[in-house]
């Protein structure tokens, strides 16, 4: 992929909701039971005291809405997050080390399906922060140590047509603090140009009760005269209420003007956080603005520890070992940038030259995301965040970066393995060759290289960086480039194995 199209696409903030824990709708004992699909325990060796996380996603064929609820099997019982309640939840490990299993029962309501998975509570040697020297630079690195553990890689595929399935479940409890916020919004930002019937619909979202098609059909009518207001108005943009159609048009919108995006998203955030709660969908792990290549999701088991970057390689590292610096915005801690894959791996050759065993190296794409996840399952490793209000704090991307430049490596809070700016700041080079989809990729963790197909020899690259707008920069994002490839928002991490 050429940079300009690689490193400029313009994304836009698209809402992931939280987990549609009530009931949506009245199950019946001769519906079919929840179906258990994978159980995922990130990371699964954990140092006493800390946090690890837990999800269990499950499906019902009778689209009834499902709750979750973990518990312990052993005799001192764990602590959970929020009850114990929901799909995704953390827990603590006991100070006693040892193997401790989990259950997680899924219920429809009336049937239930018990799932169980265990995690170890250990000091296994090699945790926490530590520094080590690059090659014989004086140049250190600090690294973090991420444990063994498994978590779902890419984007999770919930077709349309089970979304679109038309039902008369009421929007459950658990999106209304989303609805609020999306109608403080709509409020500050239209006032008084809603009719009676929109302000009516707001109210009811902020005072949680349910929402009529009706009301819902007459917000659509209003912000479309607002949007014909708009100098930047496109009549190929005029918005259906046809809620398949709508979807169609917002996944191919490809324009540039910020107002008409953001408008349009906050009208489809509506209408399609009601949809998904009418079809009682764990609307936890949805996220929009994948992209084919993220397909399918997969679970990854990672078996092994290994040392990461804490930070970026930065500048004055980079300096220290070859004594030169190619970037093209200097400073010496932020990261170094305008490096091919093929100037890391020259890099990374030349640490090796000083180990008695070849232990450095680039993470692969399976680490990166197991990395930057950091026990998450939606969009980004901070939370939902479906208005953005959290980017600021966790990433340098282009929405919060008007003046243009990647920043200082660790200017940005950490993520919950400890590990700063792995979204935002330069893209980060991973092993693999590119592959347009999963299909066939390895399941343990590690790189999928095909040295053989010319078409294959571009090398992935993820975590977006300071030009990015949000819907680069999640989690699963990932894209291409040419091994050769140097430009002045590419840089990368090092890996360092335990042998």
């Amino acid at each position: 992929m050429k940079p300009v199209i690689l490193l400029f696409v313009i994304g836009f903030i698209f809402p992931v909701f939280t987990g549609c824990d009530d009931d949506a709708g009245p199950a019946t004992v001769s519906n079919n039971p929840p179906v258990i699909l994978n159980i995922v325990v990130s990371p699964d060796v954990v140092l006493p005291g800390h946090q690890t996380a837990l999800f269990c996603r499950a499906v019902d064929q009778d689209l009834d809405s499902l709750s979750y609820t973990w518990s312990s099997v052993d005799t001192n019982q764990l602590s959970f997050s929020s009850g114990g309640n929901g799909s995704n939840v953390t827990v603590e490990a006991p100070a006693m080390p040892g193997m401790y299993t989990v259950t997680v029962t899924v219920s429809d309501g009336v049937n239930e399906t018990i799932g169980q998975t265990t995690f170890n509570s250990a000091d296994n040697g090699s945790t926490g922060v530590t520094t080590f020297t690059l090659g014989s630079s004086n140049a250190h690195i600090t690294m973090v140590w991420i444990p063994p553990g498994s978590f779902i890689m890419g984007s999770f595929d919930i077709g349309e047509e089970t979304l679109f399935e038309t039902t008369d479940i009421i929007s459950p409890e658990a999106l209304i603090v989303r609805f609020r916020d999306t109608a403080d919004t709509l409020s500050a930002i239209f006032k008084d140009r809603f009719s009676i019937n929109s302000k009516e619909m707001i109210d009811e979202f902020q005072d949680g009760s349910p929402v009529s098609d009706e009301l819902l059909e007459s917000l659509v009518d209003d912000l479309n005269e607002i949007l014909k207001g708009q100098s930047v108005y496109n009549e190929d943009l005029f918005i259906d209420f046809e809620l398949s159609n709508l979807i169609t048009k917002m996944i191919q919108l490809d324009v540039r003007e910020h107002n008409l995006i953001y408008l349009n998203r906050l009208l489809f955030e509506l209408v399609y956080s009601v949809e998904i709660a009418r079809n009682g969908i764990d609307t936890n792990i949805l996220d929009l603005d994948a992209a084919d290549v993220e397909f399918p999701d997969h679970e990854i088991n990672i078996e092994y520890g290994f040392w990461i970057g804490k930070f970026e390689i930065n500048q004055e590292q980079w300096t220290n070992v070859t004594g030169t610096n190619p970037s093209g915005i200097n400073g010496s801690n932020h990261p170094v940038e305008r490096v091919s894959w093929y100037d890391v791996k020259a890099f990374i050759d030349s640490l090796n030259s000083y180990e008695t065993d070849s232990q450095w190296r680039l993470p692969s794409e399976a680490e990166w995301e197991y990395v930057c996840r950091a026990g998450s399952v939606s969009r980004y490793p901070w939370g939902l965040d479906s208005l953005g209000v959290q980017m600021e704090e966790n990433a340098n991307f282009g929405a919060y970066n008007l003046l243009g430049s990647h920043e200082p490596v660790g200017s940005r809070i950490p993520n919950s393995f400890g590990v700063h700016d792995i979204l935002g700041n330069v893209w980060e080079w991973c092993e693999d060759t590119y592959h347009s989809d999963y299909d066939g990729a390895p399941t343990d963790g590690s790189a999928w290289v095909h040295r053989s197909r010319l078409d294959r020899r571009n090398r992935i690259l993820k975590g977006g960086s300071w030009v990015n707008l949000p819907s680069e920069i999640r989690s699963p994002g990932r894209h291409e480039a040419e091994p050769e490839l140097k430009y002045f928002t590419v840089g990368f991490r090092l890996v360092r194995d335990v042998l």
